[in-house]
Parts: C-alpha cells; structure tokens; sequence
C-alpha cells in the first residue's frame, strides 16, 4: 500500500515530519474510543497556518509485533 505520491513528498517529509513532533521526538495522536487501531492525527495544513487536517489510521496488529496498515481517511 503506497500513502505517497511521489518523490517531491519523499523530498518534503524530514522537515514536514519534524514540525509535527514534540520536544521528546514523538507524535501525539488519540485512540478511539471503542476500537484501540483507530487512530486520528491532527495534521497542520501546509497552505494554511490556521488549518489543520484529521487523518484516521486503521491498522491490524500482526503477531511479529509489528503493525499492518489497513486503511486511512484525511478530513
């Protein structure tokens, strides 16, 4: 499953990455309520300082420990 589009996003993504984390290096990002591999990211929009975009990540657990994406939704 590709979530990017091309190399100018490749090219975007350390500095864009970046301005989303917090002092310690992670992401803050909820867990939905009834269903724990739903989670929804608050995204600053790029084009606009006072918009931000909401991306919902569904992910399957797999047994190696690691995460497998399922689906994803931006609003």
């Amino acid at each position: 499953m590709d979530i990017t589009l091309g190399v100018y996003q490749i090219g975007l993504a350390e500095r864009y990455t970046k301005e989303h984390m917090d002092e310690d290096g992670c992401y803050e990002y909820f867990v939905h309520r009834s269903h724990e591999n739903l989670l929804r990211f608050r995204i600053k929009s790029r084009f606009s300082r006072s918009r931000s975009h909401f991306v919902w990540l569904q992910y399957t657990p797999n047994h190696n420990g690691s995460e497998a994406i399922r689906g994803w939704y931006c609003r």
